[in-house]
């Protein structure tokens, strides 16, 4: 037995019916890459965007660097001031055996005051 082979009708509507599917295939696939380029950047435009975002980065790191070089003057600034006050507040202040010689003055300014008047 030899296959059969179709009509001639039956294989035009096979072979129509497969071009349908491959032009709604190709038409689902052109719609796919007309989205994904829409969402593309051209190359030019991608390096200004990645220009832009560096020329950021340095702008920031260069305020940063500015703000501890601002910080650290004033913090040496401010510890100056502060070894200033302390000199002076130590130049003020009578040191202890000042304090202990003349409360010592004292006592015996008292022994010796006091039995005189006793008499």
């Amino acid at each position: 037995m030899t296959p059969q082979q179709p009509p001639d009708e039956i294989t035009l509507a096979v072979v129509a019916a497969r071009l349908d599917d491959l032009r709604e295939d190709v038409k689902g696939v052109r719609s796919d890459l007309a989205i994904h380029r829409a969402e593309l950047v051209g190359r030019g435009e991608w390096l200004q965007r990645n220009q832009a975002v560096d020329d950021r980065f340095q702008a920031q790191g260069r305020e940063i660097g500015q703000l501890r070089t601002d910080l650290n003057t004033k913090t040496t600034v401010l510890d100056g001031e502060i070894k200033a006050v302390d000199t002076k507040a130590d130049q003020r202040r009578a040191p202890w055996w000042a304090v202990a010689s003349l409360v010592v003055a004292t006592v015996m300014a008292a022994l010796y005051i006091i039995p005189l008047i006793a008499t």
